[in-house]
């Protein structure tokens, strides 16, 4: 009996672990309300506006997420891959607080 509830406790610790998962961009904007406060991965194109200055990525279909915690200045334009914690709300938008990105064109 114990070993069960060991295994038991090994696999629900597993399912609970910080691995981003890995979305399209497209999906990312359908789900938001269901993915908020969830580790995610996704990817698209940097884009800008200058006042106030902000960045977000976007898809071929304008679907987009703006970032956060990281200067993209230098990548606009640049095709990413990025990863960090993504937030939906009414006030803020959807955006992605990245904690990691991969230059994937430049």
């Amino acid at each position: 009996m114990r070993s069960l509830f060991i295994g038991a406790a090994i696999i629900f610790l597993a399912g609970c672990s910080p691995e981003p998962q890995h979305l399209a961009l497209h999906v990312v904007v359908a789900e938001a309300s269901a993915l908020d406060g969830r580790t995610l991965t996704t990817q698209g194109t940097v884009r800008m506006f200058e006042d106030p200055e902000h960045y977000w990525i976007e898809d071929s279909e304008l679907n987009r997420v703006g970032l956060h915690g990281v200067d993209f200045s230098a990548l606009v334009g640049n095709e990413v891959q990025v990863t960090g914690r993504f937030s939906a709300s009414a006030e803020r938008g959807r955006h992605l607080d990245v904690t990691e990105f991969v230059v994937l064109s430049e």
